[in-house]
């Protein structure tokens, strides 16, 4: 039986530490991502983030939303 070098699993917390982003800095990355090419791929990224900064959801939250996350009538997104 071999046993694991030590080091291979991590331990304790080592995430990264958040960064909340400024207005300014997110005004920004809204206007840098208008630049991207083609448009539609522009405007996607724009309402990305612009769904990211207003909402505080997670990227996997807005990249896989579920028909029944939307109510059209009362024009609400709801985030699980």
């Amino acid at each position: 039986m071999r046993i694991p070098p030590a080091g291979l699993i991590r331990r304790g917390n080592d995430r990264a530490t958040r960064y909340l982003y400024s207005e300014t800095e997110i005004s920004a990355i809204i206007t840098a991502a208008g630049t991207l090419r083609p448009r539609f791929r522009a405007a996607a990224y724009q309402a990305l983030i612009s769904l990211l900064a207003v909402s505080g959801i997670r990227v996997g939250e807005a990249l896989a939303p579920d028909s029944n996350d939307l109510d059209a009538d009362d024009g609400v997104l709801v985030v699980p």
